[in-house]
C-alpha cells in the first residue's frame, strides 16, 4: 500500500461525514461508488415521478400501437385422458374395419365374433349401425357446432377468454351455457381448458422503477419498450437521463477530469439537487473517482455487528455489544 494519510471509507450522510472529520481530521474520506450510483438512480426516479401524467399519456399511445400486441400463447398438447380416449377409439375403428371385411366376405356372426374376439351382440350392433360407437366428445352433435368456425377464428387471433367468447356467440344466437363454450374450446385446443386471459392482450407499461432502469440500462428492449422510452426521453426526462448516464459512466470508468464539466452541466436542470449534494462533498467524490477504495470491508463488519445485536433481540448495551464483537 502506498504511503499517505489514513483513509476513511463510509456512507456520505451528513452525520457520518461530520463524525469522520471530527474523529479523524487527517483522514481522506472516500465516497462509496455503489452509494453514488444508488443515489443517482433515486434522483432520476424523482424526475420520472414528477412526469407521471406524461408517462401515462405515452403509455396509452404505445398500448394502441400494433407492435404492443402480445402474440397469442401456443396451443397446449392434449391431456393424457384425451390421448387415451383417442387411442382407444383408433383401436375400436380398426376392429370395426376387420368386422366389416369379414361380413363382406360372407362370414356369419359366430365366425366374426370368434375371429375378432367380440361378443356376437356387439358385432350385430356394429353391423346394424355401420360404425363403431364413439365416446369422443368432438364426435357428438353439439349446439356449439354452428359456432365452431367463429371460435376457431377468434382463437387464431389470440383470444382465450371464455366469458368474452361466450358473450360474442350469444349475440350470434347461441343459447348454451359458458361451460359448453369452455369444453368446446378445450377440444379445439387439444383437450386442455383455456387459461383465463384477456381477449386482446396488450403491452403493459413499466413501473416508475422500471422506467428508471430502462433509462439507465444498455439492455436490448422489446419494440414497445423501446418506443415508450424513445418517446418519454423528449423533455425533462431525457435531459435527466442523459446526465445520469454520463455520471454513471464517469463513476464506473473513474474519469475524474470529467467531473467539473458534469457538475457545471447539471447545475441547472432535473438533477440540480443531486449535483448540489456532490459539490458539498466534492473532495470525497474526487477521491472516489481517483482511488481504488470502497466500503466493501466496512459493510461486512456492519453486517456482522447487526447480526450479533439482533441475536440478543437488540437489548445489548454498548459495552456487551463491544465485547461480543471483539470475541467473535
Amino acid at each position: 500500500m502506498a504511503e499517505g494519510p489514513p483513509r476513511r471509507r463510509g456512507d456520505r450522510a451528513g452525520a457520518y461525514a461530520e463524525g469522520a472529520r471530527r474523529g479523524a481530521p487527517e483522514a481522506v474520506q472516500v465516497a462509496d461508488r455503489w452509494h453514488l450510483l444508488r443515489n443517482l438512480t433515486d434522483a432520476l426516479q424523482l424526475v420520472v415521478d414528477r412526469n407521471r401524467r406524461r408517462l401515462r399519456d405515452v403509455a396509452q399511445t404505445v398500448a394502441g400501437h400494433p407492435a404492443a400486441r402480445v402474440p397469442p400463447p401456443p396451443l397446449r398438447p392434449p391431456a393424457r385422458l384425451e390421448q387415451y380416449r383417442r387411442a382407444r377409439q383408433a383401436d375400436r375403428d380398426a376392429r370395426f374395419a376387420e368386422v366389416a371385411r369379414l361380413a363382406a366376405a360372407g362370414q356369419g356372426l359366430r365366425t366374426i365374433a370368434r375371429e375378432t374376439g367380440l361378443a356376437r351382440n356387439t358385432v350385430r350392433a356394429w353391423l346394424a349401425t355401420g360404425r363403431p360407437p364413439t365416446w369422443l366428445k368432438d364426435e357428438r352433435p353439439s349446439i356449439l357446432d354452428p359456432f365452431i368456425p367463429y371460435l376457431q377464428a377468434r382463437l387464431t387471433e389470440g383470444c382465450r377468454n371464455v366469458t368474452a367468447l361466450w358473450n360474442e356467440i350469444r349475440e350470434k344466437g347461441f343459447r348454451g351455457k359458458a361451460g359448453v363454450v369452455r369444453a368446446g374450446i378445450a377440444r379445439l385446443q387439444g383437450g386442455r381448458a383455456p387459461t383465463p386471459r384477456a381477449c386482446k392482450p396488450v403491452w403493459r407499461p413499466p413501473s416508475l422503477r422500471g422506467v428508471t432502469r430502462m433509462l439507465l440500462s444498455d439492455a436490448v428492449l422489446s419494440e414497445p419498450d423501446a418506443m415508450f422510452v424513445a418517446t418519454i426521453r423528449e423533455g425533462e426526462i431525457g435531459i435527466g437521463a442523459d446526465l445520469a448516464r454520463r455520471f454513471a459512466a464517469m463513476v464506473r470508468e473513474r474519469t475524474l477530469p470529467a467531473l467539473p464539466g458534469w457538475l457545471n452541466d447539471a447545475r441547472i436542470g432535473p438533477l440540480a439537487g443531486f449535483a448540489r449534494g456532490l459539490r458539498r462533498d466534492r473532495a470525497a467524490i474526487e477521491a472516489a473517482l481517483s482511488t481504488p477504495w470502497s466500503t466493501g470491508p466496512v459493510e461486512g463488519k456492519i453486517t456482522k455487528l447487526k447480526l450479533i445485536k439482533r441475536s440478543m433481540y437488540s437489548r445489548a448495551n454498548i459495552t456487551l455489544l463491544r465485547q461480543r464483537l471483539l470475541a467473535a
